[in-house]
This record gives C-alpha cells, sequence and structure tokens, in this order.
C-alpha cells in the first residue's frame, strides 16, 4: 500500500496555470427616493430630476421612482442638485452633498435643503 504525499511547492506549481476568478468590487452608490425628498406619497410632484455636479451626470424620475448613481468613488463626498415639478413648473428646488462609503448604497436625505418655490 502506496501513500502520497503533496508538498505545499509542488501544489503550487502545479496550479501555476490556474485561472483565479475574483468577485468584482462592490459597487458604491448614492440613490435618492421621491417620498423621502418631497414627503409622503406623491402629493404634487409629477417629475423631479437630480443632477451629480462632479460627474456631469443626471436623471429624472416620476412619482415613487428611485433615482440611482452607480460606480461612485468611495470615500467621497458629491453634490447633488435637486428638482421638483408640478406639471412643467418648479416647484421644489435644493441642493447637498452625500458621502459614500466603500462597497455601500448611500440613500441622499437632502430634504432639510429642498425649498418649496410654489406652495
Amino acid at each position: 500500500m502506496s501513500r502520497r504525499f503533496v508538498l505545499p511547492g509542488l501544489l503550487v506549481a502545479a496550479c501555476a496555470g490556474c485561472i483565479v476568478q475574483h468577485d468584482p468590487p462592490p459597487d458604491t452608490e448614492i440613490s435618492f427616493v421621491e417620498t423621502q425628498l418631497f414627503g409622503a406619497g406623491c402629493g404634487t410632484v409629477t417629475s423631479w430630476s437630480v443632477d451629480l455636479r462632479e460627474l456631469g451626470q443626471s436623471q429624472t424620475g416620476g412619482c415613487e421612482d428611485e433615482i440611482d448613481f452607480h460606480a461612485l468613488d468611495s470615500n467621497a463626498t458629491y453634490t447633488f442638485d435637486i428638482s421638483g415639478y408640478e406639471g412643467q413648473t418648479l416647484c421644489w428646488q435644493g441642493s447637498c452633498t452625500v458621502p459614500t462609503e466603500y462597497g455601500v448604497q448611500t440613500y441622499g436625505d437632502c430634504s432639510a435643503q429642498i425649498k418649496s418655490l410654489c406652495h
């Protein structure tokens, strides 16, 4: 009866041609929720937009839509300009900064910086 022993050095050499798969890094993102920014329910907000100053990106949403900005640098702070519309009329507006953390989805609560222009 013979026994085989695998020496650590031989194991490494035998696997030198192996393909090692790494999971992609987690996504660092900032999200905004319409109801958190403008109040419970849609109310009179028919559409809204969020502009990310540093990257020149802009996204729009409708009632109860979530707006997400992906692939952001971690441990950074981003500035957002937020506008809410009642039909074609700009009725809410504000700006705020939101910090990021590595691999975390941060919900930006800028409600204290949004001012009502119509009511």
